[in-house]
């Protein structure tokens, strides 16, 4: 132990230690949380509208879809599945664009 407390290196590693750990809590208010951490934003994806003429709902579907798949994907969202965005619309009488 008295090698460890003779070493010319534990003064100055105990000062940088203390001073990262003083200065992580004085900016822990100013950091940004893990993604984890942060509450997800709650998406929905309702669908798109293909007004080109070129492969009709199909591709608006598939737009739907690869999107619906990012933002699940990403993290940073609590995606609602298509199954209950549908029940939802039913029940409200209303119908999407593209069906």
């Amino acid at each position: 132990m008295k090698r460890i407390e003779k070493a010319t290196f534990t003064k100055p590693l105990a000062v940088f230690l203390c001073v990262a750990v003083v200065l992580t809590s004085l900016w822990g208010g100013r950091l940004r949380p893990a993604v984890a951490q942060t509450p997800q934003q709650r998406i929905v994806v309702a669908g798109f509208l293909n007004v080109s003429g070129y492969q009709g709902v199909a591709l608006a579907r598939r737009a739907a879809n690869a999107f619906h798949l990012a933002l699940a994907q990403d993290g940073r969202y609590a995606v609602v599945d298509q199954a209950r965005v549908e029940e939802a619309l039913q029940a409200a009488h209303l119908e999407l664009p593209a069906r």
